[in-house]
């Protein structure tokens, strides 16, 4: 008995879903068929490849180390599928990224849209998370390539800086702060504050240089956290770029520190393992010049 790649299909199915029906439901097979084949697929490697809790399956270290393997021999087959297809010689396929909330919410968009304009048959599937849900799904295989604003130091990953950013802390126009000619860490630190949750880029970064005493409200949406900032006595903080036209309307005022500015990069990541397809290329290639 061999493997087959309708074995493989069903184990990354199964490892994606974390259950047996639904990856049978994925690949189109039936669940008896998807039962045998998983069993044949265990019995020929001679180990299980997942822990079973109930209906869950959750991949144990030998499901880890083959994930990656089925995933790259999968792509292959396609590839080559698409190498011969009568259809079309076009780019094709499905992508999956992972961007931080700036990143994704403001300077990947256009690049985005002009991409799948560019290449009309390509599908693409943006996961807009904190840069930590980024990096763990990366480390799962879950996505393809990550766009993240805080340091990474997964081993394996490759981690490429691509940018650099200012983070800025604003106000409301009638924020007592936002009069004054000079603002000092003291003062800012004793605000109220409407922060992102922990374990994101941007708050990562500053904690690094300010640590608020009285964080009102935490909330992972940027876009939120500006609106409640301009109707409300708190501050907040968030890159340069996600504040560009409430800055230029004055809907929004960036409040003047006598501390030092806060940087940051922004880094490209993808797993050491992970078979890197002609659409992966494409795509890296294309955004190292947008």
């Amino acid at each position: 008995m061999k493997i087959t790649f309708k074995q493989l299909k069903l184990f990354v199915a199964a490892a994606n879903s974390g259950s047996l029906s639904r990856g049978a439901e994925a690949i189109f097979l039936s669940q008896p068929a998807a039962s045998v084949a998983l069993v044949e697929l265990e019995s020929r490697l001679g180990q299980p490849m997942f822990d079973r809790a109930g209906k869950k399956l959750v991949l144990n270290n030998n499901g880890l180390q083959l994930y990656p393997k089925a995933v790259e021999l999968l792509e292959k087959l396609d590839q080559v599928e698409q190498l011969f297809s009568q259809k079309t010689t076009e780019l094709n396929g499905t992508l999956k990224i992972g961007t931080s909330m700036t990143i994704g919410s403001y300077m990947t968009p256009a690049f985005l849209a002009n991409f799948i304009k560019d290449y009309p048959r390509v599908n693409i599937i943006q996961k807009v998370a904190s840069s930590e849900a980024i990096i763990q799904d990366l480390e799962k295989f879950q996505l393809d390539i990550g766009f993240i604003e805080s340091d990474c130091f997964s081993d394996n990953l490759l981690i490429k800086k691509w940018g650099e950013d200012e983070l800025i802390i604003f106000s409301a126009p009638d924020h007592p702060l936002a009069k004054q000619s000079s603002v000092t860490l003291k003062q800012i630190e004793e605000a109220e504050w409407i922060l992102r949750e922990p374990g994101s880029g941007t708050r990562s970064i500053m904690e690094k240089s300010i640590r608020p005493k009285n964080i009102r409200l935490e909330v992972s949406s940027m876009q939120a956290i500006k609106q409640i900032v301009a109707n409300s006595q708190a501050i907040g903080c968030a890159s340069r770029h996600a504040l560009e036209h409430e800055l230029k309307d004055a809907s929004l005022i960036q409040l003047k520190l006598n501390i030092k500015t806060m940087q940051r990069d922004f880094f490209q990541l993808i797993h050491k393992n992970k078979y890197q397809t002609d659409l992966i290329h494409t795509f890296l290639e294309e955004f190292k010049h947008h």
